[in-house]
């Protein structure tokens, strides 16, 4: 079997490939790309630290003090430029840090809710917390995600902060039931599991490789193949759009599937946990975390999808008043 340690360095090597194969691929691309040669091994060993987002920050750092720097000089097409690099450098990172958030974070906190479970006697308030804000940041990475990606497309309404905290109650209570699913299954048939998430992760691979293919790394079929078995590795615990398009078949069939599979771990727990854990405290508090948070998870998305997800284009139009910029 897998130790942890082992488990947890594969996914942090996956993560480091993914960022350093994005970032050389995004600076061949792009127009600046000498900036990128001239820096390339501080940038490289930057990225084999697993640092990706820091340096997709700094990047954007840097964009925006180079956009403030040609708006003094009234340089308007340079600004626009600049200030284009800066959304995508930072939609690029909230990125990297969902798959940090979901190849790293997730499985860790599968492995630890299930390793506790197994020492119900010993389990502590400060362990649960510190699970719980883990399981938060992550529905905060989820929504960061989203602000991200619309800042970017400057042809598209903001979400405001209303739609945000809507985000994070929906991407917390979903990812929160869907880690303590797992975590009960891995509890009660832990080579199972690996079994279960391994279809689970090739179904989804399949499906964005067939219907919702990404044009991210379209060149390389290899390095798409993988980028979509990353993503579908991030699909066993939330969905995030890989292409732009209409969601509401998409989140159907996806939250549906899910949602049965919480139902059936629910299930699973209540038929085959041990007497010692049946007796204990947390057996119906985890029967209920598994199923009822997912439920409330799905209840926020369709509020936020009914009543803050920005539904109107607007036109980009950018005016200089003195020192400032305005985006409208």
């Amino acid at each position: 079997m897998v130790t942890p340690r082992l488990q947890i360095a594969r996914q942090n090597f996956k993560t480091m490939c993914c960022g350093l194969f994005w970032y050389s691929q995004d600076k061949q691309q792009d127009s600046l790309s000498n900036e990128f040669t001239k820096r390339k091994w501080l940038r490289i060993f930057i990225l084999v630290l697993q640092m990706a987002p820091i340096l997709r920050f700094a990047d954007a750092l840097i964009y925006a003090i180079k956009s403030r720097r040609a708006a003094y000089k009234r340089d308007q097409a340079s600004q626009r430029m600049y200030y284009s690099l800066m959304l995508k450098e930072d939609s690029d990172a909230a990125l990297l840090r969902i798959f940090e958030c979901f190849l790293e974070a997730a499985p860790q906190q599968v492995l630890q809710t299930s390793l506790l479970m197994r020492q119900n006697d010993q389990l502590a308030i400060h362990q649960l917390l510190s699970i719980c804000s883990s399981i938060v940041g992550m529905g905060w990475c989820l929504a960061a995600y989203q602000r991200a990606v619309r800042y970017a497309q400057q042809n598209k309404n903001n979400i405001t902060w209303h739609g945000t905290v809507f985000q994070v109650a929906w991407h917390f209570l979903v990812t929160l039931s869907r880690i303590t699913s797992i975590s009960i299954i891995a509890y009660l048939f832990p080579y199972w599991t690996v079994l279960a998430c391994t279809i689970h992760i090739l179904i989804m691979t399949t499906w964005l490789q067939l219907v919702d293919q990404s044009t991210f790394c379209s060149q390389n079929k290899l390095a798409e193949f993988f980028f979509s078995l990353a993503l579908g590795a991030v699909y066993l615990f939330t969905y995030i759009l890989p292409v732009e398009g209409r969601t509401r078949y998409r989140y159907a069939l996806y939250y549906s599937t899910c949602g049965i599979q919480n139902v059936i771990c629910g299930i699973l727990w209540f038929l085959f946990v041990d007497e010692e854990m049946r007796i204990s405290i947390y057996f119906y508090p985890v029967l209920v975390i598994s199923i009822i948070p997912y439920m409330l998870g799905v209840v926020f998305m369709l509020m936020y999808y009914g009543c803050f997800h920005p539904k109107v284009s607007v036109t980009l139009s950018v005016s200089f008043k003195g020192d400032d910029v305005e985006v409208s």
